[in-house]
């Protein structure tokens, strides 16, 4: 078995975006608060911002540019390095040893501390901005850049302590604190200003030209240098080292040294005493002092010395003098309150939306690290200074400074002046397009490097209104039609499109109305895509008749517009739900980018109708039925938009909106309509009740009446290829689909709706098959025979032909018993006697409609006579039946089909016949042959 030694944990490097610790959450650019151990590191990159604390145990921390983090950072070994305009809300700790560095414009609200390592802030930083923080470190250097900044006006700071190290400040450097240097030198550059003392113990103080202090420089061992035109508001006191002060200096309080000299230049002012213990004084031209001049060694004058002090002023807890640098820029709604983001993060600073085409003005104003309004930006007597604004690209994370002009170029110079207190309103400016996502951008080229700052707040130039138009007019329901939307910055005629317009119009349904009404779910579109030199084009489809309004009714009934264009202002930036041209008593627009007029789209009408019927013939099996037999006939006619395969398939829907078409019927054979035989209320023309865009005759008996002629003629048939339908009159001439089956007619001669020809093509209600119509009757025939055979009775199921009557072959459905049979036994003659009685015979059938075969049976010997038989077709019984040997049975059973009685067409009768027992119509009664 082979056993390792047990090796140390390697370090993580972590970073943001890209690996995070699986404790972090992260939305975007924005993280929680973030804590890991032993020696990993976090490196965050730059944008994000950190709502708590980073905390390591020996790990590095290094943030990158634009960095935000609301709440401290802290590492017991590691490193702490920030680059440029990061925000840090608490403090920077390097407990253990590790060195601090910050990036030029830094703002650090609280302390910054390291017990074993060098502590560096970049240029234009403000650094320990709250009550009692401060900058130190116990072993090592504390090194500020140019314009850096301890404390705030207005709050006394910590100020800043190195216990073993130098303190360097570069040019322009403010602390509204104390400066401690244990074992360490302390240097300022030129034009400094000091709030509080500077304390050196073992090391020098060298206070550089033009300089303010409001303390005192006390330095125990060793020496102090003040430049020229340097003001002091207490005394300097030098116990083991030199005192030299330059030309023009003003010392409010005493200067001292004990065994080292004294030199001052020329025009210095001194208000306490002057005093060297054994070491020499020297002064030149004209020096002013108060007090005494005391030592113990000599003292060497210039000329004119010994005048009266002529510069006395009181220290006041703001740099008197000359003008500041920015350090950023910030724009604002003309007249808005300003709001220190740093201090308030969730606050902003806010840009309204514009309009495009319309003029509008910012506010500018002059910034200092730590967020707050630099007033002395301009101080008091001091030169204008001039800045560029411009308008610039607001979208992605790129840096300020490289930022694309808009197109046309929106550009002005601003200049400042001392009464502007940091703060200035532009002239008005006008962009004559549309932009979803600008940046206010301030470029200050009174310094080297140029200061460049964008604003914080984006904010959108947004068209006027949505000019929507239609390509047709009028349409064919579920035809494909196009709404074009075009964003436009006025009503001009034609108007002027917003050519930079790239946005999503968006389709608002429960908005729309119509006429006779809306259905919204007709109405498929296809989305709007993005626009394209400001134009939008989507294509629809509506399968519904009539008309329906995209309204444009301010501030929010708008059937198409766009509330997205708009989205970098939020709902703070502009007025949600309306899409007002008129600024509000805030200040603000609409969000909403409207309709600049209604449009009714339409007409549409139907594209074609669908008819769905069912014809059942008196016979089914035969497929015809017999003049005034009842037969079944039943439709629904409906409205249909066109079918289609693409968009928004499949089309061929009711149109359930559609009122508007009368009916009209016909019943053809061979030309001719024979319509008004239809019986059971058939009107034509029929204005029906359409519901939901369908007519519905429910399946109900119908006649086709005999004709009235007595004699056969046309009238009478035989319609063997007869056709019934229906026609659609519709005000639009629309008539069925193509794969509806079809006939023409002559009827109706005039449409009543419509100017064509609809109206006269009828759908077939017998799905495009012919249906038969005939005359037809039973036919009894007279019989002879034996008594002692059975008697067939001849009977004929017959239609009326040209030809005459003809069997009725296709006749399989009349049905028959012998109980509908009636029997009457007629009394004979003497000569003639009649020797059967009733029911002396009986009837039995055989086979099937059209072959049926009808039987008496043999009443036997003796029993010759006849028998008078009828077949009750009526709806009464009558007479008796014979269906059995014996006596009379009861009356004849109706079969209520009067549609086969004749006895000519005016006195229809039931058919009858005589059968006769005993009486032949040939000589031979009967024969038979033997082989």
């Amino acid at each position: 078995m082979l056993l390792l030694p047990g090796l140390p944990a390697q370090a993580i490097d972590y970073s943001i975006p890209g690996y995070a610790p699986s404790d972090v959450t992260c939305v975007g650019l924005v993280c929680t608060t973030i804590s890991i151990p032993g020696a990993d590191t976090i490196t965050i990159g730059p944008g994000v911002h950190i709502t708590g604390s980073i905390t390591t145990a020996d790990g590095n921390i290094t943030l990158g540019e634009g960095v935000w983090i609301d709440g401290s950072l802290s590492t017991d070994s590691g490193f702490v390095k920030l680059g440029n305009l990061v925000k840090i809300g608490g403090s920077i700790t390097a407990a253990k040893y590790g060195s601090i560095g910050l990036g030029n414009a830094v703002a650090v609200l609280g302390t910054i501390s390291t017990n074993v390592g060098d502590v560096t802030v970049g240029d234009q930083a403000i650094v320990a901005t709250v009550t009692g923080a401060a900058v130190s470190t116990t072993n090592g250097n504390i090194t500020f850049g140019i314009q850096a900044q301890v404390g705030s006006q207005g709050i006394v700071s910590g100020g800043v302590t190195a216990t073993i190290g130098k303190i360097t400040f570069g040019e322009q450097g403010h602390v509204y604190g104390g400066v401690t240097a244990t074992q360490g030198d302390v240097y300022f550059g030129q034009t400094a200003w000091i709030y509080g003392a500077i304390t050196a113990t073992a090391g020098d103080v060298s206070f550089s030209d033009f300089g303010r202090m409001c303390g005192a420089i006390t330095d125990t061992r060793g020496n102090v240098d003040v430049g020229q035109s340097v003001w002091i508001g207490a005394a300097i006191t030098a116990t083991s080292g030199y005192v030299a002060l330059k030309d023009l200096t003003q010392i409010v309080g005493a200067i001292s040294t004990i065994n080292f000299p004294l030199t001052m230049g020329n025009d210095v002012q001194v208000v306490g005493a002057i005093t060297s213990t054994s070491g020499n004084i020297t002064y030149g031209d004209r020096l002013g002092h108060a007090a005494a001049i005391v030592t113990g060694g000599s003292v060497y004058s210039g000329k004119d010395a010994y005048t009266a002090v002529t510069v006395i002023a009181a220290c006041t807890n703001a740099p008197p003098f000359s003008s500041a640098s920015a350090i950023a820029f910030e724009c604002l709604e003309a007249g808005a309150s300003y709001v220190n983001i740093q201090r308030v993060p969730s606050a902003h600073v806010p840009l309204y939306t514009k309009l495009a085409g319309t003029a509008f003005a910012f506010d500018l104003v002059a910034l200092k690290a730590d967020g707050t309004i630099e007033s002395d930006y301009v101080a008091s007597g001091g030169n204008s200074k001039n800045v560029k604004l411009e308008l610039v690209d607001g979208s992605d994370r790129t840096a300020c400074a490289d930022r694309s002009l808009i197109t046309p170029i929106v550009s002005q110079s601003l200049s400042f002046s001392a009464t502007d207190a940091g703060r200035k309103q532009s002239a008005t400016m006008t962009v004559s397009n549309a932009y979803a996502n600008l940046r206010c951008r301030v470029t200050d080229s009174n310094q080297t490097p140029s200061v460049v700052a964008c604003s914080s707040d984006n904010f959108a130039v947004r068209p006027l209104a949505l000019l929507v138009t239609q390509n047709t007019p009028t349409l064919n329901a579920g035809s494909t039609f196009t709404l074009q939307a075009q964003a436009v910055m006025d009503y001009l005629t034609p108007p002027t499109t917003a050519t930079n317009y790239s946005g999503v119009p968006a389709l608002n349904p429960g908005q729309i109305t119509g006429t006779p009404g809306f259905t919204q779910t007709a109405l498929a579109p296809q989305p709007f895509p993005t626009a394209t030199n400001g134009i939008s084009n989507a294509t629809f489809t509506y399968d519904e008749v009539g008309s329906f309004t995209l309204p444009a009714s301010a501030p929010s009934t708008y059937g198409i517009s766009d509330s997205s264009f708009t989205g970098v202002d939020g709902s703070t930036d502009c007025i949600p739900n309306s899409a007002s041209n008129t600024l509000d008593s805030s200040g603000k627009y609409g969000c909403l980018i409207g309709q600049s007029a209604a449009l009714t789209v339409g007409r549409f009408y139907p594209d074609h109708f669908d008819i769905a019927s069912a014809v059942t013939p008196g016979c089914p099996a035969g497929g015809f039925t017999y003049m005034d037999q009842p037969f079944t006939l039943g439709y629904t006619v409906t409205a249909k938009s066109m079918s289609r395969g693409s968009p928004n398939p499949p089309g061929n829907l009711p149109l359930t909106l559609y009122s508007g078409g009368q009916l009209y019927f016909a019943a053809i054979n061979a030309g001719t309509d024979w319509v008004t035989r239809l019986s059971s209320a058939v009107t034509t023309p029929l204005t029906p009740t359409w519901i939901n865009g369908s007519y519905t005759q429910a399946s109900k008996p119908m006649t086709f009446t005999r004709p009235t002629t007595a004699t056969a003629d046309a009238t009478w048939g035989p319609f063997d290829a007869l056709d019934i339908g229906v026609a659609i009159d519709d005000a639009d001439s629309v008539g069925y689909a193509a794969t509806i089956p079809t006939f023409s007619a002559k009827t109706p001669t005039q449409c009543s709706n419509s100017a064509g020809t609809a109206c006269r093509q009828y759908a077939s209600l017998t799905g495009g098959t012919t249906t038969k119509m005939r005359i037809g009757r039973i036919r009894l025939s007279n019989a002879y025979g034996s008594e002692r055979l059975n008697l067939i009775i001849p009977m004929a199921l017959e239609y009326w032909t040209t030809n005459g009557w003809q069997k009725n072959s296709l006749d399989t459905c009349t049905p028959f018993t012998n109980s509908n049979f009636s029997f009457s036994f007629p009394s004979g003659t003497t000569t003639k006697p009649n020797n059967l009685v009733a029911c002396n015979t009986a009837l039995t059938f055989t086979g099937r409609a059209s072959t049926y075969v009808q039987t008496l049976s043999a009443p036997g010997v003796g029993k010759t006579g006849w028998a008078d038989i009828s077949l009750n077709l009526g709806t009464t019984s009558f007479g008796a039946q014979c269906v059995a040997l014996g006596s009379a049975g009861g009356p004849a059973n109706p079969l209520a089909m009067p549609w086969l009685q004749f006895g000519g067409i005016s006195a229809n009768a039931n058919p009858s016949a005589r059968a006769t027992f005993g009486i032949f119509k040939s000589p031979m009664i009967y024969r038979r042959e033997n082989y």
